[in-house]
């Protein structure tokens, strides 16, 4: 069984003050078939550098890819 990964995800109200704008297990996983056990949860990801902090779009909230430009942060777990 995978490990699920807790991600939170914050932004700014209108105010400019930080907000949580999400708690809740990570769900772009991606089990690997060749490897069984093992998985990789995108933690974020950014479209373009700088990234912009404008809004509370999740860029992450996607099918996992490994080709798409910008950077993200993924999780690797493994169950052995």
């Amino acid at each position: 069984m995978i490990m699920r990964v807790r991600r939170v995800v914050t932004g700014h109200d209108a105010e400019g003050r930080s907000v949580i704008v999400s708690d809740a297990t990570a769900t772009n996983v991606k089990e690997m078939a060749s490897m069984p056990g093992l998985a990789l949860t995108d933690l974020w990801e950014t479209r373009a550098a700088p990234a912009s902090n404008a809004g509370n779009a999740d860029a992450a909230e996607r099918r996992s890819s490994r080709s798409a430009p910008g950077t993200r942060r993924t999780a690797a777990r493994a169950t052995r």
